[in-house]
């Protein structure tokens, strides 16, 4: 049986998982929510006419039926929906971050683990296929260095969307997790940052040191490219004691260089396949669904969301302290920073 699932949220990010949901054949659309009645009204036309509604009390009072819920709404209310959910014992799959703080999310993950609901958090860019590739091809080997780096066009004001460490708390997040994916968890942290011409962090560079004993740096600025252009926006190296991998934009290509070889092998994804950054996000809630309809964990839970958390509050805390910040290591059970 087909799971019915709604959409809370419809914009920019709404929109891309209302269309995977709608396509995914072991899926219904059931609903779009959105406080906004015109901006849930028009996802819902360009999708067969879905119902619409502007709360979830709205849509539970006109009898609608679901399974699970996709939360795209503004990051301060991700936690409160994914506390409602998790209480009528909806599966969920969470934007990032899933909650203000790791506190939160330790919240909810305690919580879910009363029910037998499934929640998912939407790390996308672990589903770039030049990251699955270079996941499988270091398999067995010893990693030593490893060196991320994003450049972006972002803000420059402070708001209540982009407070002062907006580039670590909804930027860098990406990239820990890209890290934590690749490499295992992060140890400690020792942050620096600027603010260029800027009322929020502009430009922040964060030393890694990570469980397996390799090390590593991960940088961001927020002078770059505008959004969407074909301005490179990522590069990522990793130094193992078998190679050299590079993988290029994310999306473009892994290359790989042996120590024992002069010769570089390059992997692209199939030009017959669409390769854009939207794909990862389609990627992304379809291995959520598929844990929803083969009863399995989901592949980016909550867990997730609060070692990713934990990192977070790690750099700003070096970067207030002027210090590394070590993390503990059963972050699992509820450790955190030291």
């Amino acid at each position: 049986m087909k799971k019915r699932i709604i959409i809370i949220g419809a914009g920019w990010a709404g929109q891309h998982h209302a269309r995977a949901v709608y396509e995914h054949p072991d899926t219904e659309l059931a609903a779009i929510i959105d406080r906004r009645e015109e901006a849930a009204g028009a996802l819902a036309q360009k999708l067969g006419g879905v119902p619409y509604y502007q709360s979830l009390e709205e849509l539970e009072r006109q009898g609608t039926g679901y399974d699970a819920a996709v939360i795209c709404t503004l990051p301060d209310t991700h936690a409160s929906f994914c506390k409602a959910l998790l209480q009528r014992g909806k599966h969920l799959f969470c934007e990032k971050p899933a909650g203000k703080n790791s506190g939160e999310i330790a919240w909810l993950l305690a919580l879910s683990r009363t029910t037998e609901a499934i929640a998912g958090v939407n790390y996308n860019q672990r589903y770039s296929p030049c990251y699955r590739k270079l996941k499988d091809k270091i398999s067995g080997e010893k990693p030593h260095l490893i060196a991320i780096s994003m450049q972006q066009q972002g803000p420059v004001k402070q708001s209540d969307l982009a407070h002062p460490y907006f580039i670590v708390t909804d930027s860098c997040c990406h990239m820990i997790d890209t890290l934590r994916y690749i490499n295992g968890e992060i140890r400690s942290v020792y942050a620096v940052g600027k603010r260029i011409d800027s009322e929020i962090l502009s430009d922040v560079a964060v030393s890694l040191e990570f469980r397996n004993g390799s090390i590593g740096v991960m940088t961001h600025t927020f002078v770059g490219g505008v959004h969407e252009s074909q301005h490179p926006f990522q590069h990522f190296e990793l130094s193992t004691d078998k190679a050299r991998y590079e993988v290029t934009n994310m999306l473009e290509g892994l290359h790989t260089y042996p120590h024992h070889s002069m010769e570089r092998t390059t992997w692209s994804p199939s030009v017959f396949e669409s390769c854009n950054y939207a794909e990862t996000l389609k990627s992304s809630i379809h291995a959520w669904i598929e844990s929803l309809t083969g009863s399995s964990p989901a592949p980016v839970a909550l867990l997730d969301a609060y070692r990713n958390a934990l990192v977070v509050e790690a750099c700003i805390k070096s970067l207030e302290t002027g210090l590394r910040v070590q993390l503990q290591d059963d972050i699992e059970t509820g450790g955190g920073l030291i």
